[in-house]
Protein backbone atom coordinates (compact mmCIF):
# COMPACT_ATOMS: atom_id res chain seq x y z
CA UNK A 1 0.00 0.00 0.00
CA UNK A 2 1.16 3.29 -0.81
CA UNK A 3 0.42 6.73 1.38
CA UNK A 4 -0.39 9.54 -0.15
CA UNK A 5 -0.55 13.34 1.32
CA UNK A 6 -2.31 15.78 -0.51
CA UNK A 7 -2.48 19.74 -0.17
CA UNK A 8 -5.18 21.54 -2.17
CA UNK A 9 -6.52 25.45 -2.41
CA UNK A 10 -10.31 26.28 -2.81
CA UNK A 11 -13.61 24.69 -2.08
CA UNK A 12 -13.31 20.88 -0.26
CA UNK A 13 -16.43 19.95 -2.17
CA UNK A 14 -15.19 20.69 -5.61
CA UNK A 15 -12.36 19.15 -4.95
CA UNK A 16 -13.09 16.31 -3.50
CA UNK A 17 -15.69 15.46 -6.45
CA UNK A 18 -12.10 15.97 -8.74
CA UNK A 19 -9.95 13.97 -6.61
CA UNK A 20 -11.48 10.66 -6.60
CA UNK A 21 -11.16 10.03 -9.89
CA UNK A 22 -8.21 11.72 -10.45
CA UNK A 23 -6.50 9.52 -7.72
CA UNK A 24 -8.59 6.13 -9.00
CA UNK A 25 -6.84 7.20 -12.87
CA UNK A 26 -3.30 7.62 -11.20
CA UNK A 27 -3.54 4.33 -9.38
CA UNK A 28 -4.59 3.16 -12.37
CA UNK A 29 -1.86 3.61 -14.49
CA UNK A 30 0.53 2.55 -11.47
CA UNK A 31 -1.51 -0.87 -11.51
CA UNK A 32 -0.99 -0.92 -15.49
CA UNK A 33 3.15 0.30 -14.96
CA UNK A 34 3.50 -2.97 -12.49
CA UNK A 35 1.66 -5.36 -14.88
CA UNK A 36 3.33 -3.95 -17.92
CA UNK A 37 7.23 -3.44 -16.80
CA UNK A 38 7.49 -5.29 -13.34
CA UNK A 39 5.35 -8.49 -13.60
CA UNK A 40 7.62 -9.93 -16.66
CA UNK A 41 10.32 -9.87 -14.54
CA UNK A 42 9.05 -12.14 -11.72
CA UNK A 43 9.39 -15.12 -15.21
CA UNK A 44 12.75 -14.55 -14.98
CA UNK A 45 15.88 -16.47 -13.70
CA UNK A 46 17.23 -13.49 -11.21
CA UNK A 47 13.78 -13.30 -9.97
CA UNK A 48 14.48 -16.02 -7.25
CA UNK A 49 16.79 -13.83 -5.41
CA UNK A 50 15.18 -10.10 -5.99
CA UNK A 51 11.68 -11.41 -4.55
CA UNK A 52 13.18 -13.97 -2.43
CA UNK A 53 11.40 -17.34 -3.84
CA UNK A 54 11.09 -19.93 -1.60
CA UNK A 55 12.91 -22.71 -2.65
CA UNK A 56 12.01 -25.80 -4.66
CA UNK A 57 12.55 -29.19 -3.98
CA UNK A 58 15.69 -30.61 -5.66
CA UNK A 59 13.74 -33.42 -7.24
CA UNK A 60 10.94 -31.05 -8.50
CA UNK A 61 13.72 -28.67 -9.92
CA UNK A 62 15.14 -31.87 -11.93
CA UNK A 63 11.99 -33.28 -12.91
CA UNK A 64 10.98 -29.55 -14.67
CA UNK A 65 14.50 -29.31 -16.50
CA UNK A 66 13.97 -33.04 -18.39
CA UNK A 67 10.19 -32.53 -18.82
CA UNK A 68 10.24 -28.86 -19.40
CA UNK A 69 13.57 -28.50 -20.97
CA UNK A 70 13.62 -24.99 -18.47
CA UNK A 71 14.10 -23.66 -14.83
CA UNK A 72 12.22 -20.43 -14.99
CA UNK A 73 10.67 -19.60 -11.81
CA UNK A 74 6.65 -19.17 -11.76
CA UNK A 75 6.61 -21.68 -14.56
CA UNK A 76 5.68 -25.18 -15.43
CA UNK A 77 3.89 -25.10 -18.47
CA UNK A 78 4.06 -21.61 -19.11
CA UNK A 79 0.05 -21.47 -18.94
CA UNK A 80 -0.40 -19.69 -16.05
CA UNK A 81 2.72 -17.05 -17.26
CA UNK A 82 0.88 -16.70 -20.87
CA UNK A 83 -1.90 -15.75 -18.67
CA UNK A 84 -0.96 -13.44 -16.64
CA UNK A 85 0.87 -11.38 -18.82
CA UNK A 86 -2.03 -11.23 -21.34
CA UNK A 87 -3.96 -8.26 -19.87
CA UNK A 88 -5.00 -6.80 -16.13
CA UNK A 89 -8.56 -5.87 -15.32
CA UNK A 90 -8.98 -2.75 -13.31
CA UNK A 91 -11.53 -1.67 -11.05
CA UNK A 92 -12.58 1.88 -10.18
CA UNK A 93 -15.12 3.16 -7.78
CA UNK A 94 -16.89 6.20 -7.95
CA UNK A 95 -17.43 6.46 -4.35
CA UNK A 96 -13.96 6.00 -2.75
CA UNK A 97 -10.32 6.53 -3.73
CA UNK A 98 -9.81 2.47 -4.47
CA UNK A 99 -8.23 0.56 -7.65
CA UNK A 100 -7.84 -3.24 -7.93
CA UNK A 101 -5.82 -5.09 -10.35
CA UNK A 102 -6.98 -8.46 -11.25
CA UNK A 103 -5.30 -10.79 -13.41
CA UNK A 104 -7.13 -13.50 -14.82
CA UNK A 105 -5.17 -16.68 -14.83
CA UNK A 106 -6.19 -20.17 -13.77
CA UNK A 107 -3.52 -20.39 -10.97
CA UNK A 108 -3.88 -24.69 -10.08
CA UNK A 109 -0.82 -24.07 -8.93
CA UNK A 110 -1.95 -21.12 -6.37
CA UNK A 111 -2.37 -23.73 -3.56
CA UNK A 112 -2.94 -23.42 0.22
CA UNK A 113 -1.43 -26.07 1.85
CA UNK A 114 1.48 -24.83 4.00
CA UNK A 115 4.53 -27.25 2.28
CA UNK A 116 3.92 -25.44 -0.60
CA UNK A 117 5.29 -22.20 -2.15
CA UNK A 118 2.72 -19.14 -1.71
CA UNK A 119 3.11 -18.29 -5.65
CA UNK A 120 0.76 -15.67 -5.21
CA UNK A 121 2.91 -13.87 -2.68
CA UNK A 122 5.63 -14.39 -5.09
CA UNK A 123 3.94 -13.15 -8.08
CA UNK A 124 2.66 -9.92 -6.24
CA UNK A 125 6.55 -9.31 -4.28
CA UNK A 126 7.91 -5.98 -5.54
CA UNK A 127 11.45 -5.01 -4.13
CA UNK A 128 11.75 -1.24 -2.36
CA UNK A 129 12.93 -0.02 -5.63
CA UNK A 130 9.86 -1.20 -7.50
CA UNK A 131 7.69 0.54 -4.86
CA UNK A 132 9.18 3.68 -4.92
CA UNK A 133 9.16 4.01 -8.37
CA UNK A 134 5.11 3.25 -8.44
CA UNK A 135 5.08 5.93 -5.48
CA UNK A 136 6.38 8.16 -7.87
CA UNK A 137 4.27 6.88 -10.82
CA UNK A 138 1.43 7.93 -8.29
CA UNK A 139 2.72 11.06 -7.75
CA UNK A 140 3.71 12.29 -11.19
CA UNK A 141 0.02 11.04 -12.21
CA UNK A 142 -1.70 12.58 -9.57
CA UNK A 143 -0.07 15.77 -9.80
CA UNK A 144 -0.13 16.04 -13.88
CA UNK A 145 -3.78 15.64 -12.99
CA UNK A 146 -3.76 18.10 -10.17
CA UNK A 147 -2.02 20.56 -12.02
CA UNK A 148 -5.20 20.90 -14.84
CA UNK A 149 -7.37 22.15 -12.26
CA UNK A 150 -4.94 24.29 -10.86
CA UNK A 151 -5.48 23.10 -7.09
CA UNK A 152 -2.33 21.83 -5.86
CA UNK A 153 0.19 23.57 -3.09
CA UNK A 154 1.58 20.10 -1.81
CA UNK A 155 1.66 16.39 -2.81
CA UNK A 156 3.26 14.23 -0.70
CA UNK A 157 3.88 10.23 -1.14
CA UNK A 158 5.13 8.61 1.95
Amino acid sequence: MIGITITTKGGPKQQLKQLIPILNDSMGVTVEKWHHHMLPDHFKNSARGRYHYRRRSRKYEISKMRNKGHSLPLVHSGTMKRQSLRAVEIRKYKSRAEVHGKIRARALNFSGRSWMPDMKAELLATTRSERNSLAATVQREVTKRLNKIQTTETIKVA
